[in-house]
């Protein structure tokens, strides 16, 4: 299509477009008058509107300010929530398959037993025989000269730090 076929074309548009434009715009003088009017007789109520709501928009051009820290946060999240379930599941990988697991030292208790209640451990039973006198002066209780087993796996391993109350 060349640009002499488009030009008639344009000059129809401007032809028909150019009255109606001119009446649509005496149309609007008497009705911009009437908004200017009515903006000037309601501008204290939208004055005390605008002033009242400023400290509203004040903080949310401030939150608004802040968006690139919420995109960065919630990469970081998402980032570290993945390297944390990664590392989670290598390090019980790891020690599944080298041996580390506590599992080898732990009473399991019978499932049919648990759910009767039946079953009592070592703790619950030292607690029932244990009397108020048994633990109200612990410096006199003899003190029994018992071997304590190692226990087995990473929780045989780890340091314990007391705090310093000083």
């Amino acid at each position: 299509m060349s640009w002499l076929t488009l030009t008639p074309l344009q000059t129809t548009w401007a032809v028909l477009t150019t009255p109606a434009l001119f009446l649509l715009r005496l149309t609007l003088i008497p009705v911009s008058a009437l908004v200017r009017l009515l903006l000037f007789i309601l501008s204290p109520v939208i004055y005390i509107v605008q002033y009242s709501l400023a400290p509203f928009y004040f903080v949310l051009r401030f939150l608004q300010a802040l968006q690139p820290l919420y995109i960065f946060f919630g990469c970081a999240i998402v980032v570290g929530l993945l390297a944390g379930t990664v590392l989670q599941f290598t390090s019980r990988i790891l020690v599944s398959v080298l041996g580390w697991d506590d599992d080898s030292g732990t009473i399991a208790k019978p499932a049919s037993k648990v759910r009767v209640g039946v079953w009592k451990g070592k703790e619950e039973e030292d607690e029932e025989e244990s009397s108020p006198s048994d633990w109200a002066w612990p410096e006199m209780k003899p003190k029994l000269k018992t071997r304590r087993r190692k226990t087995p796996g990473l929780t045989g391993q780890t340091i314990l730090e007391e705090d310093d109350d000083s």
